[in-house]
């Protein structure tokens, strides 16, 4: 099949990590300008726990989302909207040519990402995880 967009690279990294029995963040030096739009994280079929799961450190067994052991639980931003920012651009220029005058300010609509050091995880002992990230490419 013939694609006649540019082709890019989808950019994604995958750790293994071992989730300790108090709430840790899972990159603490990770940051929203890391661009990270979907994770991923597997608990072993032999994972003698479960991982729970939080966005700050007070997460812990009874407030944290539950991740089974045998599953991969996916965390994924839905950017369905930015075609209609894409096109601000070309409407606003429109705007100026027919009407004369320029659209000011124009909509910031933000860019949604995950802040991976405020993903916390925690287990009841020790277990071994891993996960993966996987960066927006095209904004």
């Amino acid at each position: 099949m013939q694609v006649l967009r540019p082709i890019i690279k989808q950019e994604g990294d995958a750790f293994g990590f071992t989730v300790p029995t108090a709430a840790a963040p899972l990159m603490p030096q990770s940051s929203l300008t890391a661009l990270i739009d979907t994770f991923m994280i597997t608990i072993p079929s032999t994972a003698a726990n479960s991982v729970f799961l939080g966005f700050n450190q007070g997460v812990n067994t009874t407030n944290g989302i539950e991740l089974l052991a045998g599953t991969t639980s996916v965390f994924k931003i839905d950017h369905d909207t930015r075609q209609l920012y894409e096109l601000q651009n070309l409407l606003t220029r429109l705007n100026q040519v027919l009407c004369g005058t320029p659209v000011t300010p124009t909509e910031a609509i933000p860019f949604v990402a995950w802040d991976m050091s405020n993903v916390f995880v925690i287990a009841a002992a020790a277990t071994v995880i891993s996960f993966a990230i996987f960066k927006a490419v095209y904004i």
